[in-house]
């Protein structure tokens, strides 16, 4: 269980995700994202976010990334050729580990999904799938995975720009809210948050991990806001709506007091996101 979420941005791809492990008796904390770089007559980088049994995801993980680096090198390596590698190395996977297990499709049973960031040298731009049992989709704009990934697309909708492609500030900002909102929400889905970063000229930041509850925090003002607006334009005339709008630009100060709480924790994670190998 968990929450990961990946968005592509004007430069390249971030993922996301918590830290927390759980089962019905225990929380455990530890990565879900995972890099790996293979150099040979091609290149290709990618950093996975992990969703499901522990076990069964790192494994998803490996059969993926031995897929990757096993690519003829003759092929283009192209969305298409991606796509495909990933989606015959998860059906072998599931016909022989998850297909036949006697609690597959049951709660406590094998499951896997994955973000998958890529680059390789035959492209100009950075690519972002998500997988789903055995199929592999591409992502164009943002997506969500994990116990939590209702509740962080429910409060991402709103606000995305889908004409528009964030910047890696902005990509950040919409990865803090959506994982608060999760965390909040969410018993299964909490610790610190981690991110990744893959741009479009094949550089990868290190997996960088931050406490960002801080920076976090003005989202429960936002929140607030935003339901005392829904509860106005279902109950009330003009007043109740106008009231709330005044509300909210009188509050603009002290969403901004809080986001500044945060400023120096996004100051460090964002400059460690630029930090490219």
């Amino acid at each position: 269980m968990t929450i990961a979420a990946g968005f592509r941005f004007n430069e390249g791809v971030l993922v996301c995700a918590d830290t927390q492990f759980s089962s019905p008796s225990v929380k455990l904390y530890g990565t879900k994202l995972h890099g790996l770089i293979s150099s040979g007559d091609k290149t290709i980088d990618t950093v996975f976010a992990m969703s499901g049994t522990d076990g069964h995801m790192q494994m998803a993980v490996s059969v993926c990334e031995e897929a990757l680096c096993h690519i003829n090198e003759t092929e283009t390596l192209d969305v298409f050729t991606i796509q495909t590698a990933l989606s015959d190395a998860l059906a072998r996977l599931y016909e022989k580990h998850f297909f036949p297990h006697k609690l597959y499709g049951y709660q406590g049973g094998p499951d896997a999904s994955l973000l998958i960031a890529v680059w390789t040298s035959d492209c100009d731009e950075a690519m972002l799938f998500w997988t789903n049992e055995t199929t592999v989709n591409p992502v164009s704009g943002y997506k969500c995975i994990g116990s939590g990934a209702e509740i962080a697309t429910y409060v991402l909708a709103p606000i995305i720009d889908n004409q528009k492609p964030p910047t890696l500030d902005e990509a950040i900002r919409l990865a803090t809210h959506a994982l608060k909102a999760a965390k909040d929400a969410d018993p299964y889905c909490g610790g610190k948050s981690e991110f990744a970063v893959i741009d479009n000229g094949g550089s990868t930041s290190p997996v960088t991990s931050f406490d960002i509850s801080a920076g976090e925090v003005y989202s429960q003002t936002f929140q607030g806001i935003l339901r005392e607006l829904f509860f106005a334009i279902g109950r009330d005339r003009d007043g109740g709506i106008k009231a709330t709008i005044e509300k909210l630009r009188k509050k603009a100060p002290e969403i901004r007091r809080e986001q500044q709480l945060g400023q120096t924790a996004r100051a460090l994670l964002f400059r460690n996101l630029l930090s490219r190998n």
